[in-house]
């Protein structure tokens, strides 16, 4: 069974993965001025040059902190999914601790209080109108106990709280995804920047498996690696934007329809794709 790592495990990781990155471009710097002064030596013969660029153009050094970032992603990865799931999330927010952490007549109130909720809730489970106006209210006061007790046993595979069908065989839901429930978003950012640090290091290594020591627009390797990165911050950005747009909206029906429909198409989406291709006309120009 996983153990979920708390935030400031999390934060332990990213720092980990963040120096391996620094260390890796660090390297790499040096790498390739060792390789530019090999190449323009006039002193040594050719085969004291193919000896001394081996070990730098294979680099194993740089292949061993690569596979120890990798490791690293695999954690993050596993965690990642133990803290995307809202109900999980939800759940470890009001469900109390063990007596023996936070006293037993503490322990005893907390109980009994999310009882009393859960109880409320099966009341005004007869009146689905009621209850998701109920979850409505909990969810615009950010009442994380209050929202345990009304969604319990009442969320589905896509994590979706109250779904159910309107006489117009419209389908409304409350997506606990988008909600700022405790850790959510300083775990979601703590996650992003893993992945920033994962792909400063497989530029390097796809720089270092290129055998290229320029840069450049035309450079197979920086293209792919700068359109990785440019991709992760675009996806990222929206997927803050849906967020704080599905925050927004005060009941489940609407937040429901932003949910179904998504980011809308940007308005110089075309205007983009022909700067880009500009772009590609340009690199072409310059490789001929």
């Amino acid at each position: 069974m996983l153990v979920k790592l708390s935030i400031p495990q999390l934060k332990a990781k990213l720092e980990e993965m963040t120096a391996i990155a620094d260390k890796m471009e660090f390297l790499n710097g040096n790498r390739i001025k060792k390789i530019i002064e090999i190449n323009t030596d006039r002193d040594h013969t050719s085969g004291w040059k193919a000896t001394a660029l081996a070990p730098l153009e294979n680099s194993p050094e740089l292949r061993a902190l690569a596979s120890q970032q990798k490791l690293l992603w695999d954690v993050i990865e596993e965690q990642r999914k133990i803290w995307q799931d809202s109900a999980g999330l939800l759940r470890a927010a009001v469900v109390p601790e063990r007596p023996e952490r936070m006293g037993v007549e503490a322990y005893g109130l907390a109980v009994a209080e999310l009882n009393f909720l859960i109880t409320e809730a099966a009341a005004l489970s007869v009146n689905p109108e009621a209850l998701q106006a109920a979850v409505d209210a909990a969810v615009l006061a950010e009442n994380w106990r209050r929202l345990y007790a009304l969604t319990l046993g009442r969320i589905d595979a896509q994590g979706l709280a109250l779904t159910s069908t309107t006489s117009i065989g419209q389908v409304i839901g409350t997506p606990l995804s988008a909600l700022p429930l405790p850790g959510r978003d300083e775990s979601d950012e703590i996650f992003f920047q893993c992945k920033l640090a994962k792909l400063r290091c497989e530029a390097v290594i796809l720089q270092l498996e290129a055998r290229d020591i320029l840069s450049g627009p035309g450079r197979g390797w920086e293209l792919s690696s700068k359109t990785t990165l440019a991709i992760a911050n675009r996806d990222r950005a929206n997927d803050i934007q849906q967020r704080d747009r599905l925050r927004a909206a005060p009941t489940a029906l609407e937040r429901w329809e932003i949910y179904k429909d998504g980011i809308p198409a940007l308005p110089d989406f075309q205007k983009r794709v022909d700067e880009a291709l500009e772009r590609v006309r340009a690199i072409g120009s310059e490789l001929q």
